[in-house]
């Protein structure tokens, strides 16, 4: 899949689009959501300006809001379903494969509004 990473700190010159592997489920609560829309939200310049949360999980995803489609979720999850369109805030402060700036991001259940 495509996303933009960051593997440092500093201008916008530091974001990147590459080819990358599609995010999996990995916790019985995680939702697989095929991104249709990222919002551009003041905390995701921040981040980019000063760095994640999550130093250690560098080179990262960023963009903390999103929409987009349930393609799969995790045994626990039962509010939702794939073809749910879904919208949410949370992923992208850090951590490698939770950021919206991607075509897929696996983000937990409590993270979700179905629209």
């Amino acid at each position: 899949m495509k996303a933009i990473i960051i593997n440092a700190p500093g201008t916008p010159d530091v974001l990147t689009l590459q080819e990358i592997s599609q995010p999996k489920i990995t916790i019985p609560t995680q939702i697989l959501v095929k991104i249709k829309a990222a919002g551009l939200n003041p905390i995701d310049t921040k981040i980019r300006q000063r760095g994640t949360f999550y130093p250690e999980q560098m080179p990262a995803i960023l963009g903390c809001d999103g929409a987009g489609i349930v393609q799969a979720v995790g045994s626990q999850v039962q509010e939702f379903k794939p073809g749910d369109e879904v919208y949410f805030c949370g992923g992208g402060l850090g951590q490698s494969q939770t950021g919206n700036y991607a075509e897929f991001t696996v983000t937990g259940k409590i993270a979700l509004i179905i629209d």
